[in-house]
């Protein structure tokens, strides 16, 4: 999909859940939606594991967006890094491309609750903790997995401390 944004085309890959028969528009069930960092390494599992788990009962069916990075040190990454200058550090941009452009997508195209789940591995497990606290209100749960804290001299947790004494 294109994005203004970015100012380039994006990928995302969607999984609609077994139960509406992998269509779209079929039914009038709403799915929340889960957002994965780093879709190409993480979709085919979380899709399983959403997939083996509501087929259990243990949670409902849910839409997967598996979000592709064709650089994601740049869109996973915030403040700057002397060693990797423009390379690094544009994760605010490219959050404002999930909160502006990629969210209304999936939100007008496909069959959504208002329910949204944030999941990131390292990095992208930064990007998630930086949004839990800069950005509270985009999900309601969030998941960071292995998250890189120790980025950028471990601003995030900097950031964080200084958020709670608020």
């Amino acid at each position: 999909m294109p994005s203004v944004i970015l100012g380039e085309q994006r990928k995302v890959w969607i999984h609609i859940p077994n139960s509406n028969g992998g269509n779209q528009n079929t039914g009038k069930e709403r799915y929340p939606v889960i957002y994965l960092l780093d879709g190409d390494a993480n979709f085919n599992s979380v899709v399983s594991l959403t997939e083996f788990m509501s087929n259990a009962d243990l949670c409902p069916p849910m839409i997967v967006v598996g979000i592709l990075h064709p650089a994601r040190m740049t869109d996973l990454t915030f403040g700057t890094d002397k060693e990797m200058p423009g390379i690094v550090g544009k994760g605010e941009i490219f959050m404002r491309y999930i909160e502006k452009e990629l969210m209304p997508y999936i939100e007008s195209n496909y069959p959504t609750a208002s329910y949204k789940i944030f999941i990131g591995h390292s990095v992208g497990g930064l990007t998630v903790v930086n949004t839990l606290i800069h950005h509270p209100y985009l999900f309601n749960a969030y998941v960071s997995l292995d998250g890189a804290l120790w980025w950028n001299n471990q601003q995030i947790v900097t950031e964080a401390k200084d958020d709670s004494s608020k």
